[in-house]
């Protein structure tokens, strides 16, 4: 399902230096968890959970948390942070103002299509999105 995130760190997308991918969570533990997970966020754990990802970090299952009725489970360099709502819609906010805009109608729309794919420019801008597509993630 995030296979994309995978590919970015192999194209050298993300300065590998800059990551840390430590083991994801065991399924048993997600399960365990007393939040009430959507089943992507469960699988991003499974794959990517806790990886700093230089231009992303996925929250590790201790680090997720609940805030005004949403689970977030991201934050970037650029002081964003990353929730969902119960319909999955994702959710950026900027913690410096509290703006809060609807970016994505799920996780892996936002990781896929906004962070990794073609709607980047409008939320990373023109450099991010060039990028993208010179290492062929376009």
């Amino acid at each position: 399902m995030f296979q994309k995130l995978q590919k970015a760190l192999d194209t050298g997308l993300f300065q590998k230096d800059l990551c840390d991918i430590p083991p994801a969570p065991s399924l048993a533990n997600v399960r365990a968890c007393n939040l009430p997970l959507s089943p992507e966020h469960s699988q991003l754990l499974l794959e990517w959970g806790g990886a700093n990802l230089d231009e992303i970090k996925i929250l590790d299952l201790q680090s997720t948390s609940i805030e005004s009725g949403l689970i977030k489970f991201a934050t970037d360099y650029n002081g964003f942070t990353y929730s969902y709502d119960q319909a999955g819609q994702v959710i950026q906010t900027d913690s410096d103002g509290g703006a809060e805009a609807t970016i994505a109608s799920s996780i892996s729309e936002f990781i896929n299509d906004v962070f990794l794919g073609h709607k980047s420019q409008q939320y990373y801008g023109e450099e991010w999105h060039a990028e993208l597509k010179e290492r062929g993630l376009l």
